[in-house]
């Protein structure tokens, strides 16, 4: 059997966003059959994706703030389509509860501030694996202490997975997360009717400290913090009140350990 021409990771990037020709279609699939490896991975990017799309595409078609759109009209079309995408952009941090206001400030200024991404990278998480049914997490709670110390080792900071059971949720196990090319922790919690929630953990890469904050996208909720050397944020499809309880809860016990 003929081997085919190693893809490289543009072209299966191009290849899960949609933007490669028939003739490059039949190689990258071509390559996923003979090369199990990349097409776990290639499946992995198409599952977060769907999760993406589901959870944030309703923002992104909501219309433009009237100031807004009167300023886009004031440019040239080269313009247009640049704040164009900005506005996307900024429309999503806003729906997350990052912004207050819209401010627009040069290419080179723009992006998301340090807990904007937590609270972003969080929601992604959970709307792709909370729905899982076989492979909800990497590694269950009954070897939580090899989930904890291994979560620890690759982010390079003391986890622990907080007991919130006196709300109904049981720790069901967690998975390693890649964000921007850094390693990042997940721990997901279910109750007895099948909801779920996750604690996201990342590296506080900031000097900042923050109190809690809430972000919102459809019925998905999230409450996130900055504290020390870590970022959190505790997600879920329930009531914003029991997820406050939730968050408190976690917040009390992961600062008595840090």
């Amino acid at each position: 059997m003929t081997q085919n021409p190693k893809i490289e990771d543009s072209m299966l990037h191009a290849y899960v966003d949609g933007e490669l020709d028939h003739g490059a279609i039949v190689e990258v699939e071509a390559w996923l059959r003979e090369n199990p490896a990349d097409n776990a991975r290639v499946s992995a990017w198409q599952a977060q994706a769907r999760g993406l799309k589901q959870t944030f595409d309703p923002v992104a078609s909501e219309p433009l703030p009237p100031e807004l759109a009167k300023t886009l009209r004031q440019h040239g079309q080269s313009e247009w389509r640049y704040w164009g995408r900005q506005a996307i952009a900024a429309s999503l941090l806003l729906a997350l509860g990052g912004l207050v206001s819209w401010n627009f400030a040069p290419k080179h200024q723009q992006g998301a501030t340090g807990i904007e991404l937590v609270v972003a990278q969080a929601m992604s998480a959970h709307s792709v694996y909370s729905p899982e049914v076989l492979h909800p997490v990497e590694v269950a709670a009954t070897k939580q202490e090899h989930l904890i110390n291994w979560l620890s080792k690759r982010l390079g900071q003391p986890l622990s997975a907080p007991d919130i059971s006196a709300t109904g949720f049981m720790l069901m196990g967690g998975r390693l997360l890649a964000d921007n090319g850094q390693p990042s922790a997940q721990f997901m919690y279910e109750n007895s009717d099948g909801s779920r929630i996750t604690l996201y953990v990342t590296v506080n890469s900031t000097d900042q400290e923050t109190a809690f904050k809430i972000a919102s996208a459809n019925s998905l909720k999230s409450y996130y913090w900055l504290d020390g050397t870590l970022g959190y944020a505790i997600t879920g499809e329930i009531g914003q009140q029991e997820l406050l309880s939730i968050a408190q809860s976690a917040y009390d016990q992961l600062t008595i350990q840090i």
